[in-house]
This record gives C-alpha cells, sequence and structure tokens, in this order.
C-alpha cells in the first residue's frame, strides 16, 4: 500500500468515558514532557490544560470525537 492510500483508509478510534485523569499519570505526563527534545535537540513546549467540563465545554476537535 503506498502512502496515499494509507492515508485514505486510515481510521483513528478513541473513546472517552469523561474522568480526569489521575495525578499519579499526570505527574508521570509532566515528567515526560520535561524529557522531550525536539529533533534538533531544542526544547519542547506541551502543556497539560484542565477544562471544567459540567459548565458545557466542548473541546474543539479536529474530525470529531464522539462523546466526548
Amino acid at each position: 500500500m503506498n502512502i496515499i492510500e494509507a492515508i485514505k483508509v486510515r481510521r483513528s478510534v478513541r473513546s472517552f468515558n469523561g474522568a480526569s485523569i489521575s495525578e499519579t499519570d499526570k505527574e508521570e505526563l509532566t515528567k515526560v514532557i520535561e524529557e522531550v527534545t525536539d529533533p534538533f535537540g531544542g526544547r519542547v513546549t506541551i502543556r497539560l490544560k484542565e477544562f471544567d467540563m459540567k459548565d458545557g465545554y466542548k473541546p474543539s476537535t479536529y474530525g470529531m470525537i464522539k462523546g466526548a
């Protein structure tokens, strides 16, 4: 399969249960983020954001997320 065919048939499936990320997982992600560099060895900025889903916040998405 060539790259164009792969792009056309690709499918991404994710599920969300509405639960917040655990503090343990958040700490682990933060540690990994601090160690990440770009391909040239430069620092990468990644921020974890928290949203109050109870107030009706709907995340903007690329494509469509069902059940977010």
